[in-house]
């Protein structure tokens, strides 16, 4: 992420392209510079292994 645009690849797969992030939470705010990273399921089991971050220059 850099900014408000996102590019997300999975499994070395491009699947978001330079997209603007919005502020789900508080739509008339832009997306926060820096903060938590927060993954989510909805009323199902859900497991994440093997996250990676890197840091941008």
């Amino acid at each position: 992420m850099v900014g408000e645009r996102v590019t997300v690849y999975l499994n070395g797969e491009l699947v978001v392209d330079n997209v603007v992030m919005g502020n789900y939470w508080e739509r008339d705010k832009p997306i926060y510079p820096c903060g938590q990273i927060e993954l989510q399921a909805h009323n199902t089991p859900l497991y994440f292994k093997n996250i990676y971050l890197k840091e941008l220059k």
